[in-house]
């Protein structure tokens, strides 16, 4: 189900966006996308914290900041995640 959501409002292609069609930075995505609003998150050193923030901004502004799009993305990026999808499969079906 959400793999097929992920064609609904280009999900994909915003994930491709932040992601530069790459493996690994979809974990690092998906727990950032997680930290977002979570008051316990806890900071890291100044360095990191800025590519974070970065990132954050780069999120808010491929979702609209709609948080609805967000959670849908979370959904579709834990799929990755778990090994469930990954790019070379997806390439398979074009």
């Amino acid at each position: 189900m959400i793999y097929l959501d992920g064609f609904n409002d280009d999900l994909y292609s915003k994930l491709s966006l932040l992601t530069h069609n790459r493996n690994e930075d979809v974990t690092r995505l998906y727990f950032i996308m997680k930290s977002i609003g979570n008051p316990n998150y806890l900071t890291h050193n100044k360095g990191k914290e800025r590519n974070r923030q970065n990132l954050i901004n780069r999120i808010k502004q491929v979702t609209n900041n709609d948080p609805d799009t967000l959670k849908r993305l979370i959904e579709l990026t834990k799929l990755f995640v778990d090994g469930e999808l990954y790019y070379n499969k997806l390439e398979e079906f074009h």
